[in-house]
Parts: structure tokens; C-alpha cells; sequence
């Protein structure tokens, strides 16, 4: 039995060390996202068979395609800088909360797929403030991933949502009519030019 653990341990290590994403999911594979900062302002994101995304938690709307596909390329497809093993933080005396990564972190971001789901934590900045330290759900290494990859989490749910006020598209308006209170009505009309 320590021979079968000691085996898949030392695969298991082989593989965190050829590691070089954040997170092994296929981008069009994610499905679902929960974002969080610094344990709060959760948000939830899912597709649709069409390939839509919508927020769903805290309140349904649509989410636009742009900030959700920039924070899936982020985790799935950014790659990875430095890299500290379990090994090298106990020889070092280090632990999770040396890089922010303990307790209350500061973002972190779920992406769910039908084969699985992977969870990512963002801790401090390193010191050149160019990188950030993230650790992956199950893995017991600091990596280091270029400070975009923060950057391109929504504070909020208000980052993820689609921001047009008219959703149809241009050709299909005929007319706009705009009031503004303690103002003379303006009806706007194309022309058939």
C-alpha cells in the first residue's frame, strides 16, 4: 500500500511540475463560474446550449461575451511563472498565508465543466507588483501567473453584465424617442436614404 501511494504521489508531483496553466480545463469546456472577492460579492455565471452566458446570483441578467471569455482565457490559457512545490515551502518555512493565500484571499475564481470543475485562489503581489501568487484547489504549490490574470476578474457582477441600453441591432430601428424630465420630447426618425 505505500508503494501503490508513494507511485501516485510521485505522478501526481511529476504533473503539478509540467503545470503550465492555472487551470487544466479546456475554455470551451467551462460551462459555469462563481467568482468571489475577498470572500464576499459572489457571482455566478452560466451558459446556455446556445453559448450565452447569463449571470445568475446576485440577480439574472445577461452577461456580456467579452469580460467572461477574457477571464476564462485568463485561468485556462495565461501561462504560469514561478513555481514553489510543498517540499520547497517547508524547507523554506513558508505556508500559504507568507503569499495571501490562507484564510481570506483575495479573489477567487471556480470554473465548472460537465468532466469537472477547478478552483483558483489569488493571494498578494509579488514584490516587482508584475505577478500575482495563486494556488490551484487540491494542489499544495504557489505558482506565480502575470497580474492580468487578476485584472481580468469582475469586482462585481456589474463587470460581467452586458451594458447596451437597446439590444437591437441598428438596421432595425426605425425610431427613437427620448424624454428627459422638464424637457421638450425628441423623436428621432431615419430616413429611408
Amino acid at each position: 500500500a505505500v508503494l501503490v501511494f508513494l507511485s501516485w504521489r510521485t505522478r501526481a508531483v511529476a504533473s503539478e511540475a509540467t503545470r503550465n496553466t492555472l487551470c487544466t480545463l479546456a475554455p470551451e469546456a467551462v460551462e459555469g463560474i462563481e467568482i468571489s472577492r475577498n470572500g464576499t460579492n459572489i457571482v455566478k455565471l452560466t451558459r446556455n446550449d446556445s453559448g450565452a452566458w447569463s449571470i445568475v446570483n446576485p440577480y439574472f441578467a445577461p452577461a456580456d461575451a467579452a469580460p467572461v471569455a477574457r477571464l476564462v482565457d485568463a485561468l485556462t490559457l495565461l501561462p504560469l511563472g514561478d513555481m514553489r512545490t510543498e517540499s520547497e515551502l517547508a524547507s523554506l518555512g513558508e505556508d500559504f498565508a507568507d503569499f495571501g493565500l490562507a484564510g481570506t484571499v483575495r479573489a477567487s475564481v471556480k470554473l465548472i465543466a460537465k468532466d469537472g470543475e477547478s478552483q483558483v485562489f489569488f493571494g498578494a503581489l509579488s514584490a516587482s507588483g508584475k505577478d500575482v501568487y495563486a494556488r490551484a484547489d487540491g494542489l499544495v504549490n504557489v505558482f506565480t501567473v502575470g497580474v492580468e490574470a487578476l485584472e481580468a476578474i469582475p469586482v462585481d457582477a456589474d463587470g460581467c453584465r452586458v451594458r447596451t441600453l437597446i439590444s437591437s441591432a441598428g438596421e432595425q430601428i426605425s425610431s427613437l424617442d427620448l424624454h428627459k424630465p422638464e424637457a421638450p420630447f425628441i423623436r428621432l426618425v431615419r430616413s429611408a436614404s
